[in-house]
C-alpha cells in the first residue's frame, strides 16, 4: 500500500511516497522523476518495482512539480546541480535511505549522475540512468558527455545487475550508444 508523505527540505514542501516493506530500512529505490514529472506519474510502476524486487521504493516531485511548492522561474542553468548538492542529500537522509539505488529518467537521470559524481556516498549501490539529459553546449557539463557517461551508465548498469539477484529480468544486457 503506498504512503504518502511530505519532506520539508529548505523551506519547501516536497511530496513522497513509499512502497513496499516502509518500516524497513533495507534496500531501497529512489526514483527522480523528468522534467515535467512528478509522483503520480510514476502511475503504478513503484509498486511493481517493489514487488518485483522486495525492495521499498521511494518517489518524490522535486520543487515546482506536482501540487507542492513552486520554484522559483526561471530556472537557472544549474538546476539540476542545485537538486543533486542541496536536495537529493537531504531526501536520502530524511527517508533513511541506508543502501539502494537511485534511478532517473531525463532530468532525475542527470540529478543522479551528478550526485553519484560528486558524493562519496557509501550507501549508493548503483544508478538506473533512463535517457539523462546532456547539455553539451555548456562547458560546465563536459563531465556528463561523451564517452565519460556512457561508461558511467554501463558501470553502474553492472553494479546493479550485481545487486539485484532478485530481479535478472529487469537488466539483460548494457546498452551503449556510440557517442
Amino acid at each position: 500500500m503506498p504512503n504518502n508523505n511530505t519532506l520539508t527540505i529548505n523551506n519547501l514542501k516536497l511530496e513522497y511516497r513509499a512502497v513496499g516493506d516502509i518500516r524497513s530500512h533495507k534496500e531501497t529505490i529512489v526514483m527522480l522523476h523528468e522534467g515535467l514529472g512528478c509522483v503520480s506519474l510514476w502511475n503504478d510502476f513503484p509498486e511493481r518495482l517493489a514487488e518485483a524486487t522486495g525492495w521499498r521504493v521511494i518517489t518524490y516531485s522535486r520543487s515546482g512539480y506536482g501540487s507542492w511548492s513552486p520554484c522559483d522561474l526561471p530556472r537557472p542553468w544549474t538546476y539540476m546541480h542545485d537538486e543533486a548538492f542541496e536536495v537529493l542529500p537531504a531526501v536520502l537522509d530524511r527517508v533513511g535511505f541506508v543502501v539502494g539505488i537511485l534511478l532517473g529518467h531525463s532530468d532525475g537521470a542527470s540529478i543522479a549522475a551528478i550526485y553519484a559524481g560528486a558524493h562519496s556516498d557509501d550507501r549508493l549501490r548503483g544508478l538506473v540512468l533512463i535517457a539523462p539529459i546532456s547539455l553539451s553546449n555548456r562547458p560546465s557539463w563536459k563531465p556528463l558527455n561523451g564517452p565519460g557517461l556512457h561508461s558511467l551508465m554501463a558501470i553502474c548498469a553492472l553494479a546493479l545487475r550485481s545487486t539485484t539477484r532478485k530481479t535478472s529480468t529487469v537488466h539483460s544486457g548494457v546498452g551503449v550508444t556510440p557517442g
